[in-house]
Protein backbone atom coordinates (compact mmCIF):
# COMPACT_ATOMS: atom_id res chain seq x y z
CA UNK A 1 0.00 0.00 0.00
CA UNK A 2 1.20 3.55 -0.65
CA UNK A 3 0.62 6.67 1.42
CA UNK A 4 1.24 10.18 0.07
CA UNK A 5 2.41 12.87 2.49
CA UNK A 6 2.12 16.58 1.73
CA UNK A 7 4.56 17.67 4.40
CA UNK A 8 8.15 16.95 5.35
CA UNK A 9 7.21 14.02 7.60
CA UNK A 10 4.39 12.26 9.44
CA UNK A 11 4.50 10.81 12.95
CA UNK A 12 4.47 7.03 13.00
CA UNK A 13 1.39 6.64 15.24
CA UNK A 14 -0.57 9.05 13.00
CA UNK A 15 0.48 7.15 9.88
CA UNK A 16 -0.80 3.88 11.36
CA UNK A 17 -4.12 5.57 12.10
CA UNK A 18 -4.49 7.21 8.68
CA UNK A 19 -3.77 4.04 6.67
CA UNK A 20 -6.24 2.07 8.80
CA UNK A 21 -3.79 -0.23 10.59
CA UNK A 22 -4.82 1.32 13.92
CA UNK A 23 -8.29 2.45 14.98
CA UNK A 24 -6.88 5.54 16.71
CA UNK A 25 -3.63 7.33 17.40
CA UNK A 26 -3.62 5.80 20.88
CA UNK A 27 -3.89 2.30 19.44
CA UNK A 28 -1.06 3.19 17.05
CA UNK A 29 1.14 4.18 20.00
CA UNK A 30 0.31 0.90 21.73
CA UNK A 31 1.24 -1.09 18.62
CA UNK A 32 4.58 0.69 18.38
CA UNK A 33 5.20 0.13 22.10
CA UNK A 34 4.52 -3.59 21.68
CA UNK A 35 7.27 -3.75 19.05
CA UNK A 36 5.10 -4.99 16.19
CA UNK A 37 5.92 -2.05 13.88
CA UNK A 38 9.08 -1.84 11.82
CA UNK A 39 10.46 0.99 9.69
CA UNK A 40 12.78 0.02 6.84
CA UNK A 41 13.07 -3.48 8.32
CA UNK A 42 14.08 -2.34 11.83
CA UNK A 43 11.70 -2.54 14.81
CA UNK A 44 10.70 0.99 15.77
CA UNK A 45 9.88 1.78 19.41
CA UNK A 46 9.58 5.57 19.11
CA UNK A 47 5.86 6.28 18.94
CA UNK A 48 6.24 9.65 17.25
CA UNK A 49 9.15 8.74 14.97
CA UNK A 50 9.27 11.04 11.95
CA UNK A 51 8.47 8.99 8.86
CA UNK A 52 9.66 10.65 5.66
CA UNK A 53 9.12 9.98 1.96
CA UNK A 54 10.87 6.82 0.76
CA UNK A 55 10.57 4.97 4.06
CA UNK A 56 8.65 1.72 4.34
CA UNK A 57 6.58 0.84 7.39
CA UNK A 58 5.48 -2.71 8.14
CA UNK A 59 2.89 -3.78 10.70
CA UNK A 60 0.98 -7.05 11.04
CA UNK A 61 2.03 -8.21 7.57
CA UNK A 62 0.93 -4.97 5.88
CA UNK A 63 3.55 -2.80 4.17
CA UNK A 64 3.15 0.94 3.67
CA UNK A 65 5.44 2.88 1.33
CA UNK A 66 5.49 6.60 2.07
CA UNK A 67 5.57 8.80 -1.04
CA UNK A 68 6.18 12.55 -1.22
CA UNK A 69 3.34 14.65 -2.57
CA UNK A 70 3.30 18.41 -2.99
CA UNK A 71 4.63 20.02 0.16
CA UNK A 72 2.21 22.56 1.58
CA UNK A 73 3.42 24.82 4.32
CA UNK A 74 1.26 26.97 6.50
CA UNK A 75 2.45 29.80 8.66
CA UNK A 76 2.12 29.18 12.36
CA UNK A 77 0.64 32.66 12.71
CA UNK A 78 -1.03 34.71 10.00
CA UNK A 79 1.08 37.58 8.73
CA UNK A 80 -0.34 40.89 9.84
CA UNK A 81 -0.68 43.82 7.45
CA UNK A 82 1.67 46.80 7.61
CA UNK A 83 0.99 49.17 10.46
CA UNK A 84 1.86 52.83 10.78
CA UNK A 85 3.90 53.54 13.86
CA UNK A 86 5.28 56.81 15.18
CA UNK A 87 8.86 57.19 16.24
CA UNK A 88 10.19 59.76 18.68
CA UNK A 89 11.07 62.05 15.75
CA UNK A 90 7.32 62.18 14.91
CA UNK A 91 7.97 60.78 11.44
CA UNK A 92 5.68 58.06 10.18
CA UNK A 93 7.21 54.80 9.05
CA UNK A 94 5.61 51.61 7.84
CA UNK A 95 7.01 48.22 8.66
CA UNK A 96 5.80 44.65 8.79
CA UNK A 97 4.77 43.43 12.20
CA UNK A 98 4.76 39.68 12.55
CA UNK A 99 4.15 39.57 16.28
CA UNK A 100 2.52 41.89 18.78
CA UNK A 101 5.79 41.67 20.73
CA UNK A 102 7.71 43.36 17.89
CA UNK A 103 6.39 46.73 18.97
CA UNK A 104 7.66 48.07 22.26
CA UNK A 105 4.80 48.83 24.55
CA UNK A 106 4.85 52.05 26.53
CA UNK A 107 2.69 50.52 29.22
CA UNK A 108 4.39 48.77 32.07
CA UNK A 109 3.45 45.28 33.09
CA UNK A 110 2.26 44.86 36.67
CA UNK A 111 4.86 43.41 39.00
CA UNK A 112 4.15 40.02 40.49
Amino acid sequence: MEFIINSEYIELCNLLKLVGLADSGGRGKTMVGEGIVSVDGVTELRKTAKIRAGQQVECEGQQVLVIQGEITRTASKPIKPLKTIKHSSNSKTKRAVSSPFDLKSKTKRPKK
